[in-house]
């Protein structure tokens, strides 16, 4: 088994993106949920375990960008 990893999944508070983060946390990785919805996030990251790290962000803006990744680091 490979090493665990920390997947950035962004979309993740629904569909597809919710799928893909739950997988790589079954698989035993870390996930870093991203999305613009906090409500829909925290409540995936509940779901999943403790292996997810719920961080609203509009990836699509620069400042917001910045500021995520900032969260990010700084966790």
């Amino acid at each position: 088994m490979s090493p665990p990893l920390i997947a950035l999944v962004t979309g993740a508070s629904q569909g597809i993106g919710e799928a893909v983060a739950s997988r790589f946390a079954e698989a035993g990785h870390r996930v870093v949920l991203a999305a613009r919805s906090r409500e829909k996030l925290q409540a995936v990251a509940a779901r999943i375990g403790p292996n997810a790290m719920p961080v609203a962000c509009h990836v699509s803006a620069p400042q917001a960008l910045a500021a995520f990744v900032k969260e990010i680091r700084d966790a």
